[in-house]
């Protein structure tokens, strides 16, 4: 997903909630959306397609090699790779990591 693509889904989400409709945010500023493209981008670039697919590997090899099942058993393997499977999950989507 591109940088333009993602902007677009967080406008479409943002007009989609405004109370006071017509895509109107009173609240939303230059600021706030320069800290949003400043964490897109930080996400994208630790987040590279291979990163994402060596740590889905890493992932998919611990669980088949611990037997985890449960959100307990997830968050030990987050401590132990010290990123979020959340996280994960969304570099796949975004990444199209295979």
């Amino acid at each position: 997903m591109t940088n333009s693509t993602m902007q677009q889904k967080a406008t479409n989400y943002k007009n989609s909630i405004n109370e006071g409709g017509e895509g109107y945010n009173p609240y939303a500023d230059a600021a706030q959306e320069e800290k949003i493209d400043n964490m897109v981008n930080k996400f994208k670039n630790e987040w590279t397609a291979e990163v994402t697919t060596s740590r889905r590997a890493a992932w998919n090899a611990k669980v088949k090699s611990t037997g985890a099942k449960t959100m307990a058993d997830a968050k030990k393997l987050e401590q132990f790779f010290g990123w979020k499977h959340a996280d994960l999950k969304k570099a796949i989507i975004i990444m199209g990591a295979k």
